[in-house]
C-alpha cells in the first residue's frame, strides 16, 4: 500500500479507531489504589473480568483518570527492569496498556499511591508514585514543561469530539505522531486529531468550545479544572482548595455548569478571572532551580521530593527534562535508557552519589551521549572550553561518541579532512560545506559545498573508524576563507553578502550593493541558515521596533537572547515571516528543534534536494489523496508546507483542503499518495 497522506493535525492512520472502555459499573473510588468492592471490572491489561481476580485495584492517571489492573498484571510489572533492547518486542505483545512493559522502579508496597504515566516515544509505561508529582503548574506528560509555558492542545475522534479529558502541548503531541502513534499518551483511548486550544484572553468563545468536550455548549465542573490547569500558571494544590468557592461566583444559576453567558460574565465571569489570574501569575516567582553547575547536592535534593536520598527513572527524566531545557525528549530518554541499568540500586533507583559523581556519574555521562547525539546544549551543559587564547564558541558536533563513533547529522558543517585537500581543488572552490543527506548506517554522507561551482554535492565516506572520513565537522561559526571574513568586516556586511559580493566579482558581474541587495530572499516553509556573524546579528536585533500589544504573554518583542547566540550557524526550517518588524520564526533542524524568532538579514536561504524538484501539480488543482483504507478527494490550497512542530521532518509538496472539508497534507509528490483527481 502506497504511503497515505497525512492531516495537518493527522497523529496516525484513524482506521482502527474504536470505543474507549467503560466499565460495567461504576463503584465509588477513593484516590489512588483502592479495592474494588463490587461489580464485575475488566482489567485493562489482560481484559478478564473482576470474578476471575478479586485483587483487582484502581490506579490514577496524573490528572485522575482511572485504570484497573490485576494482581497478576500489577505482579508481572514488578518483577524487574526490562533491558532496553527488549522493550520494543515485549511493548508489541502487550495490550493497549501495555501493562507487561509496566517497569516499578521502586519496591512499592500495596499502601502506596501510584500514578500511570506514558513515556512518549519509546512507548513504555511507568507506575510512578503520586507525591512525586508537581506541586505548581499542572505539567504535559510527555516534555515535563508546564502546559500553560506552550501551545495546548487536546485530542479528537474520527467524529471531531474530543476523545479524553488529557491536555499536552501540542509539538509534544505531533512528535508522536511522527512515531505512528494515534492514542493518547496518558489514557490510551484512540484518536484522529489534533486540535489547538485557543487562548482564552485572545479568543474567549474559542476557548470555551474547546474545553466543552460533551459539545453540550455548558462546562462542567471537571471541564473547567481541566481547562485552568492546563491554561493558567497556577499552583494545583491551590486552586483545588479554593474551587468549590470560586464556583458558587461563576455558576450563577447553580445548574451544576457553566454557559457561555456564565462565563463571559464582566462582574463576576470565569473569563474574568481567568485573565486577572493569569496577570498575576505570571508575576509571581516560582521557585527556581538550583544550578546543578554550583552545586549537584543541592540540586539533587531538590528533586529527591520524599527525601529517601535516591531517585527513581521517572524523577531522573523529570529532573533532566527541566533542567536542561533544549534537549530533546526522545533522545534524553533513549540515552537515559541505555545507561539506567548500569547505575541502579535493587531498588530501581539511583543513589545521589552513584548520580553526581564527576565524570563517572550517570550524570556527566547523559550529558556528554546527549552532546555527542545532537540532543541540544542547555546553559547549564556548555560545550568544552575553548582552548587557550580562544574565547570562540564550540559546537557540540564531531565530538566522539562512547560507542566509538563519530555521529553525523543533516545541517552539520563540515570541511575536507587532512589530507584531502588535493580533492578540495578538483571538487569545491570552498573549505566548507553542509551535510545534506546523512547514511550514516550506509557510511557515507551527502554535501552540499557553499560555493562549489557546477557540481556543489558530493558524496563521501563516512565509516565507523573516524580515521577513515572524508571530510570532519566544522564549528558553526567557521566562515568560509579569510578574504570573506576581511571585506565583511571592511565593508560592514554579512559574510553572506560578502561571499556574494567576490561571487560577483569573479564572473564580472556588477558588485556594488548594499546587504540587502547582495542577499537572497527567504521562502516561507523552506531550509535557511542562521548566520554566523555574532556582532551583525545582534545589532540587527538591536534595531527590531518593541511589540506594541498589550497581551499579558508578551514579552516585549524579538530581542537577543542566549538562546539565539547558541543556534548562530544553524539550519532551521521558515515557518512565518512578520513584516510589521522584519522578522521570521523559525525552527531548527538536525541536533535540536527550538524555536526562534530572528531578524529577516539574520536568516539566509540555503540549498535543499528536497524542495528543489519541480512539482507535478499548481495551486487549484483537483486532486485524490491515498488515505489508506481509500481514496479521498480535494482541492491543492498551496504548494511546500509545514507546520511547527515537525522538527527533522521534510517540508510537505502539498498541502490540500479535502472535499469533507478536512486539510491534510502529501508527504510526497507520487502517484502512490496523491494523484490528478
Amino acid at each position: 500500500m502506497g504511503a497515505a497522506a497525512s492531516t495537518d493535525y493527522l497523529a496516525a492512520d484513524v482506521s482502527g479507531v474504536t470505543t474507549a472502555h467503560e466499565h460495567v459499573l461504576a463503584p465509588k473510588r477513593s484516590r489512588g489504589l483502592s479495592l474494588l468492592s463490587r461489580g464485575l471490572w475488566a482489567c485493562n491489561g489482560c481484559k478478564r473480568m473482576s470474578a476471575f481476580h478479586p485483587s483487582m485495584r484502581c490506579y490514577s492517571c496524573v490528572v485522575g483518570c482511572n485504570f484497573d489492573l490485576c494482581g497478576n498484571c500489577f505482579s508481572s510489572s514488578r518483577l524487574g527492569a526490562i533491558p532496553d533492547e527488549n522493550e520494543a518486542d515485549i511493548v508489541r505483545q502487550a495490550s493497549s496498556l501495555s501493562v507487561a512493559a509496566l517497569r516499578l522502579l521502586h519496591a512499592e508496597t500495596d499502601s502506596e499511591i501510584f500514578e500511570i504515566i506514558s513515556v512518549g516515544g519509546d512507548r513504555l509505561d511507568v507506575l510512578r508514585r503520586a507525591e512525586q508529582t508537581s506541586n505548581q503548574a499542572a505539567e504535559c506528560a510527555i516534555c515535563y514543561d508546564a502546559l500553560c509555558n506552550g501551545q495546548v492542545a487536546v485530542l479528537h475522534n474520527i467524529a471531531g469530539k474530543r476523545s479524553c479529558r488529557h491536555f499536552f502541548h501540542e509539538n509534544c503531541v505531533a512528535m508522536l505522531s511522527s512515531s505512528s502513534i494515534s492514542s493518547c499518551p496518558l489514557c490510551r483511548v484512540p484518536f484522529a486529531v489534533l486540535r489547538k486550544v485557543p487562548s482564552p484572553m485572545e479568543d474567549p468563545r474559542g476557548w470555551f468550545l474547546a474545553m466543552d468536550a460533551d459539545g453540550k455548549e455548558k462546562l462542567t465542573r471537571q471541564e473547567v479544572d481541566d481547562g485552568l490547569r492546563a491554561v493558567l500558571p497556577v499552583d494545583d494544590k491551590g486552586l483545588e482548595s479554593r474551587f468549590d468557592m470560586l464556583w458558587e461566583h461563576w455558576d450563577k444559576t447553580n445548574s451544576g455548569d457553566i454557559g457561555m453567558d456564565e462565563f463571559l460574565d464582566e462582574d463576576e465571569g470565569l473569563l474574568k478571572w481567568v485573565i486577572a489570574t493569569t496577570k498575576t501569575a505570571r508575576e509571581r516567582d516560582l521557585v527556581p532551580i538550583p544550578d546543578v553547575d554550583k552545586d549537584r547536592e543541592v540540586w539533587f535534593r531538590f528533586w529527591d521530593m520524599d527525601h529517601v536520598g535516591s531517585l527513581d527513572k521517572e524523577q531522573v527524566m523529570r529532573a533532566l527534562m527541566k533542567t536542561f531545557r533544549d534537549a530533546d525528549v526522545a533522545e534524553m530518554r533513549k540515552v537515559v535508557g541505555s545507561l539506567w541499568t548500569d547505575f541502579i540500586t535493587s531498588e530501581g533507583s539511583i543513589s545521589c552519589e552513584e548520580f553526581m559523581r564527576p565524570g563517572t556519574g550517570l550524570l556527566d555521562k547523559i550529558v556528554t551521549d546527549i552532546r555527542n547525539a545532537g540532543g541540544g546544549g542547555t546553559e547549564h551543559s556548555p560545550p568544552p572550553p575553548a582552548p587557550a587564547g580562544e574565547e570562540r564558541h564550540q559546537s557540540i558536533s564531531g565530538q566522539q561518541c562512547s560507542c566509538g563513533k563519530i555521529h553525523v547529522r543533516r545541517g552539520d558543517r563540515v570541511r575536507f579532512a587532512p589530507g584531502q585537500a588535493f580533492r578540495q581543488a578538483e571538487e569545491s572552490a570552498s573549505e566548507l560545506g553542509t551535510i545534506v543527506k546523512d547514511e550514516e548506517a550506509a557510511n557515507a554522507v551527502s554535501v552540499h559545498w557553499d560555493y562549489g561551482g557546477q557540481s556543489p554535492l558530493q558524496n563521501y565516506a563516512w565509516p565507523a573508524d573516524p580515521a577513515g572520513h572524508e571530510v570532519v565537522h566544522a564549528d558553526f561559526l567557521d566562515i568560509a576563507s579569510p578574504d570573506v571574513t576581511a571585506l565583511a568586516a571592511d565593508l560592514r556586511i554579512s559574510s553572506v553578502a560578502a561571499s556574494e559580493l567576490l561571487r560577483r566579482s569573479a564572473a564580472g558581474e556588477e558588485v556594488a550593493g548594499d546587504e540587502e541587495s547582495l542577499r537572497k530572499p527567504l521562502k516561507v516553509f523552506h531550509r535557511c541558515r542562521i548566520l554566523p556573524d555574532r556582532d551583525l546579528v545582534k545589532q540587527w536585533f538591536d534595531t527590531v521596533p518593541p511589540c506594541p500589544c498589550s497581551r499579558p504573554t508578551c514579552n516585549g518583542g524579538v530581542k537577543w537572547n542566549a538562546q539565539v547566540e547558541k543556534h548562530l550557524g544553524r539550519e532551521a526550517h521558515l515557518l512565518k515571516i512578520d513584516l510589521r518588524d522584519d522578522t521570521v520564526y523559525v525552527e531548527v533542524t538536525g541536533r535540536c528543534n527550538c524555536k526562534l524568532w530572528v531578524p529577516c538579514l539574520a536568516a539566509t536561504p540555503i540549498f535543499d534536494p528536497d524542495t528543489e524538484q519541480e512539482l507535478r501539480f499548481a495551486v487549484g488543482t483537483r486532486v485524490e489523496c491515498n488515505m489508506g483504507e481509500s481514496w479521498a478527494k480535494g482541492i491543492v490550497e498551496g504548494c511546500w508546507w509545514r507546520q511547527e512542530g515537525w522538527g527533522n521532518r521534510n517540508t510537505s509538496p502539498y498541502s490540500i483542503k479535502l472535499d469533507d472539508g478536512n486539510r491534510i497534507s502529501a508527504p510526497a509528490d507520487e502517484d502512490r499518495t496523491i494523484r490528478r483527481a
